[in-house]
């Protein structure tokens, strides 16, 4: 990430992942952790364990995780999305003006799409990261249910 970092020529956020959930990595800003054709499920932050549980419970779905946020490769989620027409976001910042709402507003300029973006509302208690994800309903169980609305 430093290596990819360093070609910007202005500021970088790199953050640590706090989770452990595994990807095999890429040069790529977009990694596909699993295929699929019937949802497309991108992940910004910390949430891919729990996307990658989705996918292990629920056939068909695509995981998208990205490792850069900017610039945004709207084309290759634009690719994955014109496959499944459905879209979950998941993100462990504000949903609200948050990366999800970007990604929305660049693929609605070439069509419209079914979807659904999950992330912060408010600022949590203090707790676990499981805690935490649970008070703002980004728990997997949630997850599920965004991923079943979409589906129908």
């Amino acid at each position: 990430m430093l290596t990819s970092a360093l070609k910007f020529s202005g500021p970088t956020f790199i953050q640590e992942p706090v989770e452990d959930a595994a990807y095999t990595p890429s040069s790529s800003s977009i990694v596909e952790v699993c295929k699929g054709n019937a949802l497309t499920v991108i992940v910004a932050g910390n949430l891919l364990k729990s996307a990658q549980k989705l996918a292990a419970k629920m056939p068909g779905v695509q995981v998208l995780f990205l490792r850069q946020i900017i610039p945004l490769d709207v084309a290759r989620i634009y690719d994955s999305v014109q496959k499944t027409k459905r879209l979950l976001i998941l993100e462990d910042g504000f949903a609200n003006s948050g990366i999800g709402q970007h990604i929305v507003a660049e693929l609605c300029k070439i069509e419209p799409l079914k979807f659904e973006i999950m992330g912060a509302n408010y600022f949590p208690q203090n707790g676990t990261l499981q805690e935490v994800y649970k008070d703002l309903q980004l728990d997997d169980d949630k997850i599920w249910q965004a991923a079943m609305r979409l589906l129908k």
